[in-house]
């Protein structure tokens, strides 16, 4: 009876993991069936909303275009009023700026040398 009742024990614990290896195969399944239906799903939505993002893209690029011709035009217009100024203000430009150095290191030069000069005839 002990015999019998081990065999049977074995038997219905046997039983017991097959059923728990099912499941977790069962449950894998599953899974991967939820996550190929989720991947189907967000495809197909992802398929309805392009032609809004292609519409979008393209509106948002067309749109910096502009901005940009804009801005170059802007540019144009400032800088040619910034001439038409520069005809009437005194605008020191890096060619002066160069020409006011040099001349000052030639004076300064000279007044060196003239400050020697009196040391000397003292």
């Amino acid at each position: 009876m002990a015999r019998t009742q081990k065999r049977e024990e074995a038997r219905n614990l046997r039983a017991g993991l097959r059923k728990v290896v099912l499941a977790v195969v069962g449950a894998a399944v599953m899974a991967k069936e939820s996550a190929q239906d989720v991947a189907r799903k967000c495809v197909a939505r992802g398929q309805k909303v392009e032609p809004q993002i292609r519409k979008t893209l393209d509106r948002l690029v067309e749109q910096r275009r502009k901005a940009v011709d804009q801005a170059g035009k802007l540019a144009e217009k400032v800088d040619g009023r910034i001439r038409n100024l520069s005809r009437y203000l005194p605008v020191v430009t890096r060619h002066d700026l160069a020409e006011l150095v040099r001349r000052l290191d030639s004076l300064s030069h000279k007044v060196d040398a003239l400050a020697k000069s009196g040391r000397k005839g003292r």
